[in-house]
Parts: structure tokens; C-alpha cells; sequence
């Protein structure tokens, strides 16, 4: 199991509850403000509701910007990150501000979309009501962050032929406190602190998710956010092929969305019957530096006749938020120009590419893949695979996936 990164931008430590302009609490002395817009469809629009989260020694304070993209974080005086962060865009983080006591400090920052064109979020009406909840023994932090509303059996549809994508709103949801929202598909992600009493050999940070929340009107939902108060173990998967077995270690600590729709693939058998379909390596692909270097690997995806049975596309969990980085040996969903498009086929690497990781420029939006595991026994059948024939980058013929299913001790 590999060490897991702090997700910077819902850290918060603090009490603080969010609200379209932040709310000023009697304790803080100076404050951050700014506007955040976005450059759509040839204009500056502003960007509603983005996260904004100020880090400061490890904790944080968390606000909401306001429908104009204002937004206002009452701080005490002292040196502060300030991160940014919306669905559908890159995130932001400003360094190194100093904050004064009675000053303010003016930062507008101009995010990028992740698609080549964008619909802005547009608010509905308050129809419903989530309440997250943790156990305080876990050292779970809020404020938690909220994507939605998602309406997920159509979210392979928020991507039209031009690219566009749907920006989904992103709330921030204070911990315990009932929360008026829209009805809708949600996902929610925390920080959760590990090294606790009870487990303190466990990294400082860790990342927990819930997805799929769905909401009804009129509908008061609770939602138990998933408790990691003790390591989550690794599962491992082995794909036995027509060349040979591959063993997989899928790492939900770090990767819960990612690793939670690669195995429901695995439990529903959609890779029995499937088959590895690609290689590249340094005869069939093209390098294009500096942002796309040699990329040597191997990808798979479910049983062809099963496509119309598979799931929605699931949000990416970039590098800084798992801590997994693209080496040899890692395996990771394959996407398509937009972030949030990786749905069943995952490929395993042969060389290094940090430019598959958040900030690498193999993709336009600077976001990267969605590492969540790693080859633990099989890397032989990996290169033997990479070497069989090809047309282009497609294997001829592909190799067959006999079986895949979850390795029990």
C-alpha cells in the first residue's frame, strides 16, 4: 500500500461555515477577496459558487464564493495558500499571501476549463436537503465538498459533439448541518485525519468519497460519510489471459471513486471475455515533445457484447488527491479530451509518465489519468503483450481476457 497525499483543497480544520460570501467570525482580523471568472465562449463570465479554501500551518478555512463569483475569506493575520477549486475547471492556488491584521488582500483569478467549451452551472431551486455526517473519532474534517447535482444515469451525455460539458455546481457542506440543495445526483468527497490515537501508524491524511448520493424533492437525505480509521487494505485482482496472468493491486485508500468503479467492472464479470486491445511503444507511436513523450503500455477493456450494460463516466481523482503517481508497473483508467469520461477500459504502463500526472501536458487540460493501482505479479506478461503484433496501436489479434476476479488470502 502507497503512501497517500493530502487533498490540499478540502482541507479545513476550522469551524468556519460556508456561505455565498463567507461569513466573518469575531476572532479573524483581515481578509481574502477577489473574483473568479472564466473565459466562455469568447467572453469573461464569472464562475458561481467555486470552492475557496485558505490553508494556513495544515488547517484551513473554507467559503463559498458567491452567483458572482465573489468571493470573501475572513482570515487571521498570518501567511496563507489559497486554493481554488470548481468542477470543470483546473485548480487554482495562490502562495505565499500575507494577510494583515484590519487589511485586505485583493486576488481575482481566472480559471481554465478542463472541456474546449462549457455550460455555465445554473442554480435551481432549493428542492431538498443533505446532511453529512462522521464520526468525530474517525478525525474527519469538514467543511466536505459536494459535485451535483449529477444526474448520473445521463452523465455520459453531458459531453456533446463539441466537447461542451455540463459544469456540475460545487458546494461546500458543513459537517452535521442540514443543507438546503437541489434534487439530484451528488458526489461527495472529505478529509479525513488517520493518525489518531487508534492508528497512528496511518498517514496524517487520507481521501474517503461518496458517490452516486441521490436526492429526491422534498427528501431530507443523511449521508454517513465512509470511515477510514484504519488502513483500508489493498485488493487484489488477477486477469488470467490467453498470455499468461496478470495480478493487480487496486488501492481504494488512495483512489476510492476510481478503485470503487474499477472493481464493481470486476465483481459484475465485465472483464471476463474482454480482452487487452492496444499497445504502443517506440514503433507505432508518434512523440510529440515536449508534452507528449514515448508512452509505452498496455490497455484493456470489458466484453465487447456487454458495452451497452456499463456504468457512467466517473469523476477523475488526480495525482495531488491520491498520491499515485504514473511509473512503471502503475495501472490507471483511460479518458478521453475531457477529465470525467473514464468509464471500463484501464491501461498498465511500461515506462514513467509524470505526463499523466496533474500538470503533465500529455492531455489539454493539465489534468491527467486516474492512477488507483499497481502490478504486483504479471509484468512479464505485460511485455509480452506490449511486443505482439499490431496494426497501428491496435493488437491483431487482441488478447483475450479468460477471466478477472478479486484474489482472496
Amino acid at each position: 500500500m502507497r503512501f497517500v497525499a493530502a487533498f490540499a483543497v478540502v482541507l479545513a480544520a476550522s469551524g468556519t461555515s460556508p456561505g455565498d460570501q463567507g461569513s466573518a467570525a469575531q476572532t479573524t482580523e483581515g481578509a481574502l477577496v477577489g473574483r473568479i471568472t472564466a473565459h466562455v465562449n469568447g467572453e469573461t463570465q464569472a464562475v458561481p459558487w467555486v470552492a475557496v479554501t485558505a490553508i494556513a500551518n495544515g488547517a484551513g478555512i473554507g467559503i463559498r464564493a458567491g452567483a458572482d463569483g465573489r468571493y470573501r475569506v475572513q482570515a487571521r493575520a498570518g501567511r496563507y495558500d489559497l486554493w481554488f477549486f470548481a468542477y470543470g475547471f483546473t485548480p487554482i492556488v495562490l502562495e505565499r499571501l500575507d494577510v494583515a491584521a484590519g487589511a485586505e488582500v485583493q486576488r481575482d483569478v481566472v480559471l481554465t476549463s478542463t472541456a474546449p467549451a462549457v455550460t455555465m452551472p445554473r442554480r435551481q431551486a432549493n428542492d431538498a436537503v443533505i446532511e453529512a455526517t462522521a464520526d468525530p473519532a474517525a478525525g474527519l474534517f469538514g467543511p466536505f465538498v459536494l459535485f451535483g447535482p449529477r444526474d448520473a444515469p445521463q452523465m455520459s451525455q453531458t459531453l456533446s459533439s463539441d466537447g461542451r460539458v455540463v459544469v456540475a455546481e460545487t458546494m461546500l457542506l458543513p459537517a452535521g448541518q442540514p443543507t438546503p440543495v437541489p434534487s439530484g445526483t451528488y458526489t461527495l468527497w472529505a478529509n479525513a485525519r488517520g493518525n489518531s490515537a487508534t492508528s497512528p501508524q496511518w498517514p496524517s491524511r487520507v481521501v474517503t468519497a461518496a458517490q452516486n448520493i441521490v436526492v429526491h424533492p422534498g427528501e431530507t437525505r443523511q449521508v454517513k460519510v465512509p470511515i477510514l480509521s484504519q488502513p483500508v487494505a489493498d485488493v487484489r485482482v488477477r486477469f488470467d489471459t490467453s498470455a499468461g496472468p496478470i495480478d493487480i493491486d487496486v488501492e481504494p485508500s488512495a483512489a476510492p471513486i476510481t478503485s470503487a468503479n474499477f472493481l464493481t467492472y470486476v465483481d459484475g464479470g465485465f472483464y471476463t471475455n474482454g480482452r487487452f486491445h492496444r499497445a504502443t511503444r517506440g514503433s507505432n507511436y508518434t512523440v510529440a515533445l515536449p508534452n507528449r513523450p514515448l508512452l509505452e503500455c498496455i490497455q484493456a477493456g470489458i466484453n465487447p457484447e456487454r458495452k451497452a450494460e456499463g456504468f457512467p463516466p466517473i469523476p477523475l481523482e488526480p495525482t495531488n488527491v491520491t498520491g499515485l503517481t504514473h511509473v512503471v508497473g502503475t495501472v490507471a483508467m483511460a479518458r478521453g479530451a475531457h477529465s470525467d469520461t473514464a468509464t471500463s477500459d484501464f491501461f498498465i504502463l511500461l515506462n514513467d509518465q509524470p505526463s499523466l500526472d496533474l500538470g503533465g501536458r500529455r492531455f489539454d487540460d493539465w489534468q491527467g489519468s486516474a492512477a488507483f493501482g499497481h502490478v504486483v505479479a504479471g509484468m512479464d506478461v505485460v511485455r509480452r503483450i506490449q511486443q505482439l503484433p499490431t496494426t497501428g496501436q491496435s493488437l491483431t489479434p487482441p488478447v483475450t481476457i479468460l477471466r478477472a476476479q478479486r484474489v482472496h488470502d
